[in-house]
């Protein structure tokens, strides 16, 4: 779909990418040599038999696109 909402997985991955410290701390949690490499994708929160998915991985994911978006929401500007 050209010219439709960009994929999840790429938004997560530009969000992360926006903040140098939080890119590195993804590069140090999948220990890659460069940030940009990270796909984007963020597992789901259950797996297949609806068990929590407790990886490390999940939730410093979560943890470091929370903080993106919490600091992306207060420097947007605001609608008065």
């Amino acid at each position: 779909m050209l010219g439709g909402p960009r994929p999840k997985s790429e938004a997560n991955r530009d969000l992360l990418l926006k903040h140098p410290d939080l890119a590195e701390e993804l590069r140090k949690l999948y220990r890659m040599q460069d940030p940009s490499q990270w796909h984007g994708y963020l597992p789901p929160e259950r797996d297949e038999f609806g068990r929590p998915n407790r990886s490390r991985y999940r939730e410093k994911l979560v943890q470091l696109l929370a903080e993106a978006r919490r600091r992306d929401a207060e420097n947007a500007p605001s609608e008065e």
